[in-house]
Formats: C-alpha cells, structure tokens, sequence
C-alpha cells in the first residue's frame, strides 16, 4: 500500500512538471514557429556582397644603362591590365552564376573558379615582377643570409635562379617557405599550374616569351642577365623582413 501511494506522489510531480514546463515554454513564445524566421537562409543564387574591385597598379620601373626598351614595357603593362580587368569580369559573373548545376565535367560555375585562379595569379604575379624591377639597390644583409644559408653562396642561387628561369614555360620565383622557413627557387608552367603552397614569393621573374620577345627574340639568357642588374634588391629585402616577422 505504501509502496502504491509513493508511485503516485511520483506520477503526480511529474505531471505537475510537464504542466509548468509546458506554460513556461508558452509564455515565452518558445515555439518552433517563433525560433525558425530569426535563422535566415539565403537560396539565392547571388552572393550578398558586392564583389571587390581591382585596379591596375602603376609601376616605374627606374632600371639602369641596360634596361627593356619602352615598347616592351608598354607592351608588357597593358597585357597585365587585361589580366586585371579580366580578374574583375569573372569575379562579377560569379556573383549571379548558377551554383547549383556546378558539375566536374562541365558547369559555368567550374569555368569561372577555373578562370578566376588563372587571373588572379596572372595579375599578381605581374604586379610583383613589376614591383621587384629596379636599379641602385644592392642586396640586404637578411636576404643574404637567408641566401647563404640555403645555397652555400649568392653565386650558387644565381646559377639555381637562372637555371630555374631558363627551364620554365612561365615563371621562375623566389620563395619563403613557411613551413620549414627556408628559401627556395620554384617553377611555374603557368599562372595557376604547379604553385607551391605555404611560400611567399620574394623574387619574381616573367618568363613568358612576352616579357622580352620585343627586345631580345627567343633570347632569353639575355633577358635573365639584364633582369639580374636590374633587381630592387630593397623590396626583396622588405618582403624577406616581412615573412621573418610572421614566423
């Protein structure tokens, strides 16, 4: 009997439990209905962002006796603002492009990541090979060292350089690699083939038959040496300082 009077003590707390939990949760709106409209879920295909705008950046490129003739430079900036309009083109197309017949095969939206890889690189890259020509300059004591100490001496990354730069189809670059902090000379095919990941270029150099085909025809040792005495080895410098301070 006392056994069948404490299960019903207990039946009848619970009860009056779920009776205030359920006025509780009622007065306080606490219903499905009144949580769902404050979570909102765009199914639209634009983005809710405007796009971000480049513009073409202006560079002087003060080089020394033996520099790129004019038409060559002329020739070479106007291509790298192509790059940069296209760069701007893709990234607004990519704010109404249709996300949901993305496909690996083929879709509008794979042609224009694709593409949107291809220009960025291309423009950058351009604005960094730009930015690094320049003359008077002599190489900082942190690019030394760094140089040193991963290839012996200046005259053996010369020669690993303009090895490198000879054997690509489009850039020969300069890299800090983050992730073991040294320095490393790579090879790209492309704008957006064969990049390496966590490195940071410090020396960039164009080559692509269009940065000397005006001056030197398929002469491209030329072009490299000319390059050579023709680098502002003060913003190597400022991009080596850069990358030391983040590691």
């Amino acid at each position: 009997m006392k056994q069948q009077r404490n299960i019903l003590i207990l039946f009848v707390c619970t009860l009056c439990i779920l009776l205030i939990t359920t006025f509780i949760f009622r007065q306080r709106n606490y219903s499905k209905e009144s949580i769902l409209p404050e979570i909102s879920i765009s199914t639209s295909n634009t983005l809710l962002t405007e796009p971000k705008h480049y513009a073409v950046k202006e560079f002087s490129l003060n080089m020394g006796p033996k520099k790129l003739s004019a038409k060559q430079i002329k020739d070479h900036k106007e291509l790298y603002a192509g790059y940069v309009n296209k760069r701007n083109e893709i990234a607004e197309a990519l704010q109404s492009v249709d996300k949901s017949k993305a496909n690996s095969t083929y879709s509008a939206f794979r042609s224009l990541k694709i593409a949107e890889n291809f220009a960025r690189n291309a423009a950058v890259l351009h604005e960094l090979y730009f930015e690094n020509i320049g003359t008077g300059t002599i190489m900082g004591p942190e690019t030394q060292e760094l140089i040193v100490d991963n290839f012996g001496s200046i005259d053996a990354f010369k020669e690993d350089l303009m090895a490198t730069a000879i054997a690509a189809r489009g850039w020969a670059i300069t890299c800090y690699n983050f992730d073991d902090q040294t320095i490393q000379n790579y090879l790209l095919d492309s704008h957006y083939e064969k990049v390496p990941i966590l490195c940071i270029p410090l020396l960039v150099i164009d080559t692509y038959e269009h940065a000397y085909m005006i001056d030197f025809g398929i002469n491209r040792k030329e072009y490299l040496a000319l390059l050579w005495d023709n680098i502002d080895w003060d913003i190597v410098e400022e991009r080596v300082n850069i990358c030391i301070s983040h590691t």
